[in-house]
């Protein structure tokens, strides 16, 4: 029998920390690990996180652009979920990354929406 698998870990990319709390505290209680990040640079980082939520509209946009390509290239099998009001330029650059685990949502976003893509579980239709 195979070991039981880990359980997620999730990165939260927010400059906002109302917006980082309450999707912490909603991820807490749903079992999934979270850490907290107001910066798009990992740096050293090598957790193993199996998703990371970015919100790119706090950032300028070229930093968010770039952040975006560093993230996916450091975190090579991590889901990126994108969360903007920029759909269109966001879907665009993930389809040049890679469209098979970046997902681009409109926000606001429900955060059952979010916990289904990091559980991968399909949306609605799907």
């Amino acid at each position: 029998m195979a070991p039981p698998a880990a359980p997620p870990h999730v990165l939260i990319v927010t400059r906002n920390s109302g917006t980082s709390a309450g999707l912490r505290d909603y991820f807490d209680q749903a079992g999934i690990e979270t850490t907290v990040s107001d910066l798009l640079d990992l740096s050293d980082d090598q957790r193993p996180f199996t998703a990371v939520v970015l919100f790119p509209d706090e950032f300028p946009e070229q930093g968010a652009s770039a952040g975006l390509r560093t993230l996916a290239r450091k975190l090579p099998h991590a889901s990126i979920l994108v969360v903007t009001r920029h759909t269109a330029r966001f879907q665009q650059l993930a389809a040049a990354i890679d469209s098979n685990r970046l997902f681009v949502l409109p926000r606001p976003v429900w955060g059952w929406v979010l916990l289904d893509r990091v559980l991968q579980r399909p949306p609605d239709g799907e």
